[in-house]
């Protein structure tokens, strides 16, 4: 297993003292998307600003964010830059998306049968 995936998993904005808290990303209504059980909004650091609801666990997001960072260039936004990843898996699928804003908006669905 490489270092990153055994690395502790990004610090939560619960965890940051509420004068440090990271600016609430743009209003994204991630409810309104088809099929989706869960979701969450990180920092490209990895804190959370919008925690995750549904099914999707602060454990699922900090495994994605870690997949992510795998990726590398994903989270270092330039013009031919990663947008958009799906991880699909029997039951659920996860869709990342990087913003403008450089947060990752990371959506947990119900796979198509």
């Amino acid at each position: 297993m490489s270092e990153v995936a055994t690395s502790q998993p990004p610090p939560t904005s619960h965890n940051a003292p509420l004068n440090h808290l990271p600016a609430p990303p743009s209003t994204i209504d991630l409810d309104s998307v088809p099929n989706q059980i869960g979701h969450a909004v990180l920092s490209p650091d990895g804190t959370l600003l919008r925690p995750p609801v549904g099914t999707l666990s602060e454990n699922d997001a900090a495994i994605v964010y870690r997949m992510m960072l795998e990726v590398g260039t994903a989270l270092k936004p330039t013009e031919e830059g990663l947008k958009r990843v799906t991880v699909g898996f029997g039951r659920v699928s996860y869709a990342v998306v990087v913003g403008g804003d450089g947060c990752l908006y990371i959506v947990k669905k119900r796979s198509s049968a």
